[in-house]
C-alpha cells in the first residue's frame, strides 16, 4: 500500500498544510480537504485533479487565477512546481 501527500505551499515553496491519502485515492479527495483552510492567493497553481467546477469556484469569486500545469506556457511557474514537489 502507498499514500500520496497532498500540500499547500507559499510562493517561496515552504510547506504550509498537507493532507494524507492512501494512493489509491482520487486527488480530489486530498483537495476537497484542503480547500476550506486555503489562505487568499493572487493565483492558484494546481494539476488536472483541480479542475472541477466544485473548486474552482470559490477561487473564481475572490479573484484568484487558476493555472493547470498541463497547459501552462511559463517555464517559471513548471520550475517552481517541480522544485516544490521534489523539496516537500
Amino acid at each position: 500500500m502507498n499514500t500520496k501527500l497532498h500540500a499547500v505551499t507559499d510562493a517561496d515553496g515552504r510547506p504550509m498544510r498537507f493532507f494524507m491519502t492512501a494512493g489509491q485515492v482520487g486527488d480530489h479527495t486530498g483537495a476537497a480537504a484542503l480547500l476550506g483552510s486555503l489562505p487568499s492567493a493572487d493565483w492558484l497553481l494546481a494539476d488536472r485533479g483541480c479542475d472541477a467546477d466544485w473548486f474552482r469556484e470559490p477561487f473564481k469569486n475572490k479573484g484568484t487565477v487558476m493555472r493547470k500545469l498541463l497547459v501552462l506556457a511559463n517555464a517559471l511557474l513548471r520550475d517552481h512546481r517541480n522544485w516544490v514537489a521534489t523539496t516537500v
